[in-house]
């Protein structure tokens, strides 16, 4: 199984913010479509904030059915997770009919390969559950996966061939905002249900690491600039 995977197109009709170029990803995901129908890919992963907010609800709701109907008509299979910049103008609800995406928590079965896509836009409250992001209710920096989505990581590994996660939120454990404040649980129940792979976006920069034997992956931001960073992933 082929897997075309990109991160963080912000989309939004602003031209420029910093090094952020979100009227361009439009453009970018046609171009990436392009990429992932030439190399036969069997499913599209976008890791979240497929929009930027700009602050006017009928404005982001033009922007993200714009994006989502890009992706789903290339024909493929698509599947996303929420980033903050998403969860910053949308619930899960809204999001999930706005985009036709399913909202995380979920997972897919493809060949003898389990995909589990998860929700981090939770603050740390205290609460196993936290609170889950809610127009503007948050800080970027304060992320967090529920105890309960822990479990159905663990529910939904069992029996699995091989397991695959994908979450907006970094996972690893660099000195980092960008990473989860729980992160350290999750990776612990990772290493326990045998996963190997994770992916996310989130941190524009991007970056690899790999913690006792599970290989964590970000992706950096396709709104950069006039960059086009994606991974053809073949498990």
């Amino acid at each position: 199984m082929k897997l075309g995977i990109f991160a963080d197109p912000h989309y939004s009709t602003v031209a420029e913010i910093k090094s952020r170029r979100p009227s361009l990803s439009a453009g970018k995901v046609k171009r990436l479509i392009e990429i992932f129908k030439s190399e036969e890919v069997d499913a599209i992963i976008c890791l979240g904030d497929l929009i930027n907010s700009e602050k006017d609800p009928k404005k982001d709701e033009e922007n993200l059915r714009l994006i989502s109907d890009i992706l789903r008509e290339s024909g493929l299979p698509v599947y996303c997770v929420m980033g903050n910049h998403d969860s910053e103008a949308f619930t899960p609800a809204e999001f999930s009919e706005i985009s036709g995406f399913r909202a995380a928590p979920f997972s897919i079965d493809r060949d003898d390969v389990r995909l589990i896509f998860l929700d981090c836009c939770y603050t740390d409250n205290g609460s196993t559950e936290g609170v889950g992001y809610r127009n503007g209710n948050y800080h970027w920096k304060n992320s967090y996966l529920p105890s309960s989505q822990i479990e159905f990581l663990r529910e939904r590994s069992a029996g699995a061939e091989r397991v695959i996660v994908f979450t907006h939120q970094n996972l690893d454990d660099r000195d980092n905002p960008h990473c989860i404040r729980n992160a350290e649980s999750v990776r612990a129940a990772l290493e326990a249900c045998g996963i190997k792979t994770a992916f996310s976006g989130h941190y524009h920069k991007g970056g690899e690491f790999t913690i006792n034997g599970v290989r964590y992956i970000t992706l950096p931001a396709l709104c950069e600039l006039d960059s086009l960073p994606y991974i053809i992933y073949e498990t």
